[in-house]
């Protein structure tokens, strides 16, 4: 189960207003530490990087994950040194 739960940044509405539990406790969870491979294998798709940098022996890639077909949902997610 996510530990984080993503919601407004404007505070309108509580985090658990954006929880849906029936589809958390059904589906693979992503969770902190996994994987790029782990996280695609779950989402089903490679996403898209939109930021990489290598400072020093710090590699971080930014990956933004796009809903099926017009879904307006989205999720971007950074990997640092190859884990989330």
């Amino acid at each position: 189960m996510l530990t984080h739960q993503l919601g407004p940044s404007n505070g309108d509405a509580s985090w658990s207003s954006y929880y849906n539990d029936e589809y958390a406790t059904t589906t693979p969870c992503i969770q902190i530490g996994m994987t790029r491979q782990q996280v695609t294998n779950i989402i089903g798709g490679s996403g898209r990087v939109v930021s990489e940098s290598q400072i020093l022996h710090i590699h971080t890639v930014m990956i933004i994950y796009q809903g099926r077909f017009w879904s307006p949902k989205s999720a971007t997610l950074t990997f640092y040194n190859g884990l989330l």
